[in-house]
């Protein structure tokens, strides 16, 4: 989907709460289906946002492998 408005909005949006960057999370859930989106903007540097996005996504891979080890290790434990 595309809004010819987005980018405007998301510069109004960081104008008014006075930041460079935002941070969009989004999640639809169909069913057993679940999709997860993120999307960074940065009102002048697009690299910027690339860098956060890319921080986000390794600070979410960390977090899902310690939930997995913890989950396997209390499985594999018999606990």
């Amino acid at each position: 989907m595309t809004c010819p408005n987005a980018a405007e909005a998301l510069k109004e949006f960081c104008a008014a709460n006075e930041t460079d960057v935002t941070v969009i999370m989004g999640m639809c859930v169909d069913g057993d289906l679940m999709r997860r989106d993120i999307a960074v903007f940065h009102v002048s540097q697009p690299e910027v946002a690339h860098e956060v996005c890319i921080g986000v996504f390794v600070m979410t891979l960390a977090f899902y492998r310690k939930i997995f080890s913890m989950i396997s290790s209390t499985v594999w434990s018999g606990r």
